[in-house]
């Protein structure tokens, strides 16, 4: 074996050996990972890396102070909580989407209201359930 052999094969065990610590390291970093994120006993990522969610509901109203007034009509089950979605129905007005962002559902000012650019386009959701009761496109 010549002098280049010899240097090609140290090349390629060193190379293989450097693979081999560098693979044992990644492999070490993701059972680390892991032990961190999943619970043992379910296999599951941990309920405690799991942000609070809520179910958004949708509620549909027609006038302001039905709003403000919703909890109160409520089963205590369904309240209104933060992140739920109030639909305005206002022919005048034009309907309007509010999305509860604080506490107290009883004040306007807990609510967002979330705008709609395409409304004007597409009229409002009072249109639609007419043409949708109607039939009509």
């Amino acid at each position: 074996m010549n002098i280049l052999q010899q240097l090609a094969t140290r090349i390629r065990d060193q190379f293989n050996a450097l693979k081999a610590l560098v693979l044992l390291a990644i492999t070490t970093a993701i059972d680390a990972l892991r032990a961190e994120i999943i619970d043992p006993a379910t296999g599951k990522l941990k309920t405690s890396l799991v942000p609070a969610l809520s179910i958004v509901d949708v509620f549909t109203v027609n006038s302001e102070a039905e709003m403000l007034g919703l909890n109160a009509t409520l089963p205590v089950d369904a309240k209104l909580e933060r992140g739920d979605h109030v639909i305005l129905l206002d022919a005048v007005n034009g309907d309007k989407t509010f999305i509860l962002q604080g506490l107290d559902p009883s004040v306007i000012g807990s609510y967002v209201e979330i705008k709609n650019p395409l409304g004007a386009q597409f009229g409002t959701y009072s249109d639609f359930l007419t043409a949708f009761e109607t039939g009509l496109n």
